[in-house]
């Protein structure tokens, strides 16, 4: 099973591709911390958006985890999602000047959704772990970076789309950078679910 812990879907003016950016959030789910029914270990049925109306709503069991990011000191509590459990909202339209961020910390060694915002087959952009990494992915393009993964450790996650680029970084450290611009997003914006190990997500 896999925590994930904060899921923030921004729309950015960056200076350069830095992380120290201007950041208007589109979406922002703290997956705990906002949801009034928060509670170690109880199913979690949907999750917050603090700038808008977008909840996540979750099918399966996922569960509220008190296990958070150890950098994140304002995080408290994750969301375990094992291979059944998956949350979706309403896809965001943006494919440039967008940046889709999480915490995730994976034990198994599986193909896990950490946050997809499209349909990854197609069009859109997220981020996957792939057995012992973690990929950032263009649907209907193609993965454009590949970082390892190691069991057990928090890691902040950032895919950042701006003027046909598309940067992955993690922990505030650029990994990979590409030409590319993601194909318009269609479906919904999915945490954890089919195609994705059992990751905690920390927002």
């Amino acid at each position: 099973m896999n925590p994930i812990k904060k899921l923030l879907l921004a729309s950015t003016l960056l200076a350069g591709l830095s992380l120290q950016a201007t950041v208007t959030p589109v979406r922002f789910y703290h997956l705990g911390e906002d949801d009034a029914s928060a509670s170690n270990r109880l199913v979690a049925t949907s999750s917050a958006d603090s700038v808008s109306t977008n909840a996540l709503s979750f099918t399966g069991a996922p569960k509220y985890w008190v296990e958070a990011a150890p950098a994140d000191p304002v995080s408290s509590c994750s969301i375990l999602f094992s291979t059944a459990d998956q949350g979706s909202a309403a896809v965001v339209t943006n494919i440039d000047n967008v940046c889709l961020e999480a915490w995730a910390s994976t034990g198994w060694r599986n193909t896990h959704v950490i946050a997809y915002n499209g349909n990854s087959s197609l069009d859109g952009y997220g981020i996957i772990l792939n057995q012992t990494n973690y990929l950032a992915v263009l649907g209907g393009i193609g993965t454009v970076a590949t970082v390892p993964c190691p069991p057990g450790y928090w890691m902040h996650l950032a895919l950042v789309c701006q003027n046909g680029t598309v940067a992955f970084y993690t922990n505030g450290i650029l990994a990979a950078i590409t030409n590319a611009t993601p194909n318009p997003p269609t479906g919904n914006l999915t945490v954890g679910g089919p195609n994705t190990v059992a990751p905690f997500v920390d927002a």
